[in-house]
C-alpha cells in the first residue's frame, strides 16, 4: 500500500475538487490536506523518520498549490526538498502560470512536474499516470465483470 498524498492548498473549492477527483479515479490513499506552507512543513518534519523509507510514512506524492510562483510557495518547495528522505518524493506543482520562465522557476527548485490546476483536478488519474505513480497509489480494482 502506498503512502499518503499531501495536498497543500488553501482554497476550499480546490480541496473539494481534488478529493472528488481522487475518489472518481478510485485512488484511496489517505489525502492529508494542509492549508499553508507552515502547516505542510510541520506535518513533514513531524513524520517519525523521513530518512527511513521502511517506516512507510513518507508521502507517495505532494501536490503543491503554486498559483503563480511566489516567494512563499517556492520557499516551501525548496524546504521540502531539503528534508532528508523526501528528495525522491514526486512534487507536482499545480499552477496557473503560463509563462515559460515561471515554469522554469518551479523545475529549477525541484518540482517533479507542473500541471495547470484546472486540468489537474479534471483528470487526476491522467495526472497520476503522467507522474508515474500508479504503482505506488492504492487503487480499488473494479469487481470482475465491470
Amino acid at each position: 500500500m502506498g503512502g499518503c498524498i499531501l495536498l497543500v492548498e488553501d482554497r476550499d473549492e480546490d480541496i473539494e475538487g481534488a478529493l472528488r477527483s481522487f475518489k472518481r479515479a478510485r485512488i484511496f490513499n489517505e489525502i492529508v490536506v494542509k492549508r499553508d506552507a507552515a502547516a505542510a512543513l510541520d506535518f513533514l518534519k513531524g513524520l517519525p523518520d523521513c530518512s527511513n523509507e521502511s517506516e512507510g510514512v513518507v508521502p507517495a506524492m505532494i501536490l503543491l498549490d503554486g498559483g503563480r510562483p511566489s516567494a512563499n510557495a517556492i520557499e516551501l518547495l525548496e524546504k521540502i526538498r531539503s528534508i532528508g528522505g523526501l528528495h525522491h518524493v514526486p512534487i507536482v506543482v499545480l499552477t496557473s502560470a503560463q509563462a515559460e520562465n515561471d515554469l522554469d522557476a518551479w523545475y529549477e527548485r525541484g518540482a517533479s512536474s507542473c500541471v495547470r490546476k484546472q486540468a489537474a483536478f479534471g483528470d487526476i488519474a491522467a495526472l497520476i499516470r503522467r507522474v508515474g505513480l500508479s504503482l505506488f497509489l492504492t487503487q480499488e480494482i473494479p469487481p470482475h465483470g465491470d
